[in-house]
């Protein structure tokens, strides 16, 4: 979710409602408050993280009404990079 986080806003150039500081860590790129955000999620029962993070199916809803408000430009542009980088493997990440 870290590394999605990222591209995302790196590709699109989107800004979020909160400055996600990435650092460079272990695995990868991390941000602190996007961990801090992501833990929210799971407390509030919009996501489980037992595999990865999955929305349930009120974070489904919830996010289905976000996607509902969004204009057509960033619709495309988060499809653009989800088309992107869902297709490439970890090690094609990496390059």
């Amino acid at each position: 979710m870290q590394k999605e986080m990222f591209l995302l806003l790196k590709e699109t150039g989107f800004s979020s409602e909160r400055e996600y500081n990435f650092i460079s860590h272990y695995s990868g790129l991390f941000s602190r408050d996007l961990d801090s955000d992501l833990i929210k999620l799971v407390i509030s029962s919009g996501a489980n993280d037992n595999d990865g993070y999955v929305l349930t199916p009120a974070g489904f809803r919830d996010a289905q009404i976000l996607w509902n408000e969004l204009d057509q430009t960033h619709k495309m542009a988060l499809l653009m990079v989800k088309e992107k980088y869902n297709r490439l493997t970890p090690d094609n990440l990496l390059d």
